[in-house]
């Protein structure tokens, strides 16, 4: 019961929160939707920051939990790392390109100035541990002279933003407001095939990152 009167709270806090905005939200509102007390409210998540926080960290948190599932799931060896790196952009791009998380993702950047700590674990929840979770795979594919990557921590920032940095501009304006699932297939392949031109090995490069005759 507990979890689940957690949960409950959870999801009327996301509700509320994306429809009023931080500060006009009430914890009044939210327990109301929620079918609880406020004091339960209290009791679960403390005060209303941080019931913002929580709710911040669980978006957050489903994204980058199916993005490593995703990427040991998908794992080739050095068969197909193509393939790999595509299916990662495309749950990458389907799980952040939606409109509630784009919703809260406004309602960190307007509250960022006033509440730090929501923008700095936002973006290690977020796009710092898709770094985290892609740099070791990078790594291993420049090591076997799949592709050549200098810095792989680096590289996977650039992967991270290569996939969502136009189409999540285009969601935060307004241009649009979701995308397709073809037209999710089209951001991953296109951001998959510029990345791996980018570090695609030279002739004289083999395994281990270490050209011919050195």
């Amino acid at each position: 019961m507990t979890v689940s009167k957690h949960r409950k709270i959870a999801k009327a806090a996301t509700e509320v929160f994306i429809a009023k905005g931080y500060t006009t939200a009430s914890v009044d509102e939210i327990a109301m939707q929620a079918g609880v007390s406020k004091q339960t409210v209290y009791k679960h998540f403390g005060n209303k920051e941080r019931l913002f926080l929580a709710v911040s960290m669980a978006a957050t948190d489903a994204i980058t939990g199916e993005l490593a599932a995703q990427l040991d799931a998908s794992r080739t060896g050095t068969a197909d790392f193509q393939s790999e790196l595509s299916a990662f952009a495309r749950t990458l791009a389907r799980m952040v390109l939606t409109p509630e998380i784009t919703a809260l993702r406004r309602l960190v950047m307007n509250e960022v100035g006033r509440f730090p700590t929501l923008g700095r674990t936002w973006y290690a929840h977020g796009p710092g541990r898709v770094v985290t979770q892609l740099t070791p795979r990078l790594r291993e594919l420049n090591d076997k002279g799949l592709l050549s990557i200098d810095d792989p921590e680096r590289a996977a920032e650039d992967f991270n933003w290569l996939v969502l940095a136009a189409p999540q501009n285009k969601m935060l304006f307004g241009a649009t407001r979701s995308f397709t699932d073809k037209e999710i297939d089209a951001i991953a392949t296109h951001a998959v095939n510029l990345f791996i031109a980018a570090h695609r090995p030279t002739s004289g490069r083999r395994a281990g990152g270490r050209a011919v005759g050195t």
